[in-house]
């Protein structure tokens, strides 16, 4: 078992995240949407998030949908992180006394 892998609850399918980002990024390219119809506890949501792909998931079991939930939570607020940082490093010099929609304190994150 690789260290990502949730142990509670045990997913009797869950796979390596590391395999799972390989396959996104042969498939799709940033702000690509990643749908996962039977997500389990989120490993693909995961992989996609870290990649900083979009990523729909489908989960009909209670257990796991929560598992995931959890999971996912913890790896988004590093992409938004990210995406502020971003925003300040593409900032001119002469944009410093116009509020616009690249600077930080005007993003909503969702």
């Amino acid at each position: 078992m690789g260290r990502e892998r949730v142990k509670n609850p045990v997913h009797p399918t869950q796979k390596p995240i590391k395999v799972l980002s390989h396959l996104i990024k042969l498939a799709t390219k940033p702000d690509d949407l990643v749908l996962d119809p039977f997500m389990g506890v989120g490993s693909t949501g995961v992989a996609a998030l870290q990649l900083r792909r979009r990523f729909t998931g489908i989960e009909i079991d209670p257990l796991y949908f929560k598992a995931a939930s959890k999971r996912l939570n913890e790896v988004t607020p590093v992409l938004f992180l990210d995406e502020i940082e971003d925003s300040q490093q593409t900032t001119t010099e002469d944009d410093d006394d116009e509020v616009t929609s690249e600077d930080p304190e005007e993003l909503t994150l969702f």
